[in-house]
């Protein structure tokens, strides 16, 4: 006796297709609802940062401001110039430049990376056995570099100042210097200094790559493992999802 194969219901085919079909429509309706509100809340969130910056770059400018101006004449008299100049010079240009895109990657990074574990792991629950041993690597060279970069900053912070009290000095005695021609000197003192408060931004741009290649070779290593846990196990999970559906 031979058995054939038993023919596909064409019903059946068709509602299976048409359901396929509203998943699948569902699915992009949602990534592009998803990704209006994203750029809404981004560009909100961005426009607030911004005012607030401002207002707290010269609310704080103001108030070291007034304060200078009423100091008594023994806070001038123990309080070096380059630090009174490095107050109004580089810390306002970093609550001006550099605040607004620290604060938007300390907001949106994390969350970022936050949801795209979560929507990962949701999908594929055995990337975690490859994420855990990556987020310590992570936060160990974390550790390592901001120790760094820390005292990158405040070497480039003693740099400058040191700079903007010699110019300082050279615009206060500028007669005496021409006096006993000591202006061509000065001028090469001068750029000396200028190339020594330099370095530290050249050494905080190594630091920079330094953590950037580590932090692509361990993605790297993370998309690895990802695909060779997806290989060995995603199998099983591809086909729990058919099975749903």
């Amino acid at each position: 006796m031979v058995v054939g194969k038993i023919p596909p219901d064409p019903d059946f085919l068709r509602h299976g297709s048409s359901l396929q079909a509203r998943i699948f429509y569902n699915n992009i309706l949602m990534y592009v609802a998803f990704a209006v509100a994203q750029f809404i809340v981004i560009a909100i969130a961005s426009q607030l940062l911004a005012i607030t910056v401002i207002r707290t770059t010269r609310g704080m400018h103001s108030q070291a401001f007034g304060k200078v101006l009423h100091s008594p004449l023994s806070f001038f008299d123990t309080t070096p110039m380059r630090k009174i100049l490095n107050r109004f010079s580089k810390d306002v240009n970093a609550l001006d430049n550099i605040l607004w895109m620290t604060l938007n990657d300390i907001f949106y990074i994390p969350l970022t990376v936050l949801a795209s574990v979560i929507l990962t792991l949701v999908y594929f629950p055995w990337l975690v056995v490859a994420i855990l041993p990556m987020a310590g690597r992570y936060y160990f060279l974390s550790l390592y570099y901001s120790a760094t970069s820390r005292e990158i900053k405040r070497l480039d912070a003693i740099l400058h100042s040191h700079l903007f009290a010699h110019f300082s000095e050279i615009l206060t005695g500028m007669e005496i210097l021409k006096a006993y021609g000591r202006a061509k000197h000065t001028i090469l003192v001068n750029q000396d200094k200028l190339d020594l408060s330099n370095r530290p931004y050249y050494l905080f741009q190594v630091s920079s790559r330094w953590i950037a290649f580590r932090v692509n070779i361990f993605g790297s290593c993370l998309v690895l493992m990802r695909g060779c846990l997806w290989s060995a196990l995603g199998s099983r999970s591809v086909q729990r999802l058919r099975d749903c559906f």
